[in-house]
């Protein structure tokens, strides 16, 4: 007796066919939205590439020797976002736990592996 919701009998490419269009719609669903949302609110800055070449040409100038304590801390200043960092370690707990609470990185969050693997 053939089937009533596909009348070609085919079952497998009825299957196929609605998890595709059902995929599709999810795809369309979260990936637009999340596409919209990242091309408005994109703040990145673009960093100049630097190619090896240009490196080396740097180093026989002897542009490299010339940065400062100081040109390093404004550029850490202007690209580095400190609230966006995460600090993870890894080891044995007992050993580091009173060596990491010392250094105050702020809180600490303890996971098993199980927890960090999800």
């Amino acid at each position: 007796m053939p089937d009533k919701d596909n009348p070609r009998g085919n079952r497998d490419a009825s299957r196929f066919g609605r998890f595709s269009r059902t995929a599709s719609f999810w795809i369309l669903i979260f990936l637009i939205p999340l596409l919209i949302i990242n091309t408005l609110t994109n703040k990145r800055q673009n960093a100049e590439e630097l190619t090896y070449t240009a490196f080396r040409e740097q180093l026989r100038n002897d542009n490299i020797q010339k940065v400062t304590a100081a040109d390093v801390q404004k550029a850490a200043a202007t690209y580095i976002q400190p609230k966006r960092f995460a600090v993870v370690i890894a080891g044995d707990r007992k050993a580091i736990e009173a060596s990491i609470q010392k250094l105050n990185l702020g809180p600490v969050r303890i996971l098993t592996i199980d927890e960090a693997m999800g």
